[in-house]
C-alpha cells in the first residue's frame, strides 16, 4: 500500500512539475515572440520600441533564471521545446 501511495505522489509530482513547465515555456515563448517584434521595430527607428524592447529583456532575464532553476525537471520535448524558442528568439532579433 505505502508503495503504491508513493508511486502515486510521484506521479502526481511529474504531471505537476510538467504542466508548470509548459506553462513556464509558454511564458517564454510569448516573450520571445515580442522581444523579436520590438526589435524590429527599434531597428527601423521606432523609439517606443526601443525602450519597451529593453523591458522586455528584462522579462526575460527573469524567465531565464526561472527555467535554469526548472531545466532539470523538464521532460526531453520540454528542452526541445526550450532550444527551439531560444534559437527563434536569437535568429529574429538579429535578422536583418
Amino acid at each position: 500500500m505505502k508503495k503504491i501511495l508513493v508511486l502515486a505522489a510521484i506521479a502526481l509530482c511529474f504531471v505537476s512539475c510538467k504542466d508548470s513547465n509548459d506553462s513556464l515555456l509558454d511564458s517564454y515563448e510569448e516573450v520571445a515572440e515580442q522581444v523579436v517584434s520590438c526589435t524590429q521595430k527599434a531597428k527601423s527607428g521606432d523609439p517606443e520600441a526601443i525602450s519597451e524592447t529593453a523591458t522586455l529583456m528584462e522579462k526575460g532575464k527573469e524567465l531565464d533564471l526561472k527555467i535554469a532553476n526548472a531545466k532539470g525537471s523538464f521532460t526531453p520535448e520540454q528542452n526541445a521545446r526550450y532550444l527551439q524558442i531560444s534559437q527563434k528568439m536569437m535568429m529574429g532579433a538579429f535578422a536583418n
